[in-house]
């Protein structure tokens, strides 16, 4: 069901109204009708279900039938991603969106392509939000998502200390996997990290650790960054009770 995001919460029996591009998305793309159903978020976890009551390319009213359960923005992970080719980036965003990640931290690494990095400008951030606002109102996601400016590696180990788990995802580690951390472990809020495509070096490893997080493998197979991304991330949702197999 498509979502679409309002400005502000909204109580039962209210009539709420859209305009502009989200007007005509409904009237000439989804042609949606009078009667159907339309779900709507404020962007801060509330989410309610509505019905059509006027459906025109330039102006759509609906009345709001229920509010849905509340999610928690805390008990949904972060992400850190190492910026790598513009369109798997892109990518790898959205899908993460689309998983229940609201909040993404790109970032650079000694292992990163620098004309990469040195690339992003304001238009380049813009796209990438535009990206996720998208994907969070295909998958219905109740929060607004945030992609940050990027980081440094320095940078980013120094937002660790705002997370309470940390699970920073290297080839190199030899002991530790998911099956290895107990449910209890994956304490709110969680921080996930992801390396480029030519992974992490041993001292970055060393340091992420130093700075409270639990390196983690996810297999023998070396997987595509991409392919790790969406691994870890589904691993991580389902054991912190976000996905439903």
């Amino acid at each position: 069901m498509p979502q679409f995001f309002i400005e502000k919460d909204v109580v039962v029996g209210e009539n709420i109204h859209l305009e502009g591009p989200d007007a005509k998305h409904i009237a000439s793309v989804l042609r949606l009708h009078e009667g159907e159903k339309l779900l709507l978020s404020s962007g801060n976890g509330r989410s309610y279900m509505s019905e059509l009551i006027n459906v025109t390319p330039r102006h759509i009213e609906a009345k709001i039938l229920f509010e849905r359960p509340y999610r928690d923005k805390q008990k949904s992970p972060t992400l850190a991603q190492a910026i790598i080719q513009y369109e798997k980036t892109e990518w790898i965003f959205q899908k993460a969106v689309e998983l229940g990640v609201p909040t993404i931290l790109p970032f650079s690494s000694s292992r990163s392509v620098s004309r990469m990095v040195e690339g992003i400008q304001e238009k380049k951030l813009q796209r990438w939000n535009h990206i996720a606002r998208e994907a969070a109102k295909q998958s219905g996601l109740p929060f607004l998502p945030s992609i940050e400016a990027p980081l440094s590696f320095d940078q980013l180990l120094k937002k660790f200390s705002s997370f309470h788990t940390i699970l920073f995802f290297w080839e190199g580690e030899e002991k530790n996997d998911f099956s290895s951390l107990a449910l209890h472990q994956f304490k709110h809020p969680v921080l996930m990290v992801i390396g480029p495509e030519g992974g992490f070096s041993s001292e970055e490893a060393r340091r992420a650790r130093d700075a409270g997080a639990t390196s983690l493998s996810l297999g023998p197979q070396i997987l595509r960054v991409e392919t790790a991304a969406i691994t870890a991330l589904s691993v991580c949702q389902y054991t912190l009770g976000n996905l439903s197999l």
